[in-house]
């Protein structure tokens, strides 16, 4: 018995829903789809029993298309935003940094990778850092005299350090 048209994902609809043989046709695919039916009557709230292989394919395009929109425009869009550079100023300090961080001198894998390291009291920009040189000023609160502390924490004169135990017992 055929039932009127269901929406599907706000785009496809499907047309001769047939509930006895599991079977509807989808307006945008053409052709004959195995639909979800169960003992459920169709509400407005919960319209369907919808042709999930294409919603999965409607979904996936629309995926693809979203990502490609992000990748051309937002980097630019988010310097200016964030920090009110342009991709050539940022070109710039990668050149000038000689494609570098800037604290440990690690080599960035490419010339994107570099992270954007700016003063938060006041929003200037220092230079390009390396990941973990960028968290690791996150965590000391861009703070000078916890980043002296921290390395005198690491290399302490004349400590005390504990051997590790060789009977471990697991």
């Amino acid at each position: 018995m055929a039932k009127p048209a269901v929406l599907i994902a706000d785009v496809h609809y499907l047309t001769n829903v047939d509930h006895d043989a599991r079977m509807a046709n989808c307006t945008v695919c053409g052709e004959g789809v195995p639909i979800r039916c169960d003992a459920r009557k169709s509400t407005r709230k919960s319209p369907a029993r919808f042709n999930i292989q294409c919603r999965t394919r409607y979904l996936e395009s629309k995926r693809a298309a979203n990502s490609r929109r992000r990748r051309t425009s937002s980097r630019a869009e988010r310097l200016w935003a964030k920090y009110r550079l342009r991709p050539e100023d940022y070109d710039r300090m990668f050149i000038a940094q000689g494609g570098r961080c800037g604290i440990c001198g690690d080599p960035f894998s490419s010339p994107t990778a570099g992270h954007v390291d700016h003063d938060h009291a006041t929003g200037v920009v220092r230079g390009l850092l390396c990941r973990p040189c960028n968290l690791a000023l996150g965590f000391l609160r861009d703070n000078s005299a916890s980043a002296v502390e921290a390395a005198g924490y690491l290399a302490p004169a004349g400590a005390v350090l504990l051997e590790p135990r060789e009977d471990s017992a697991a």
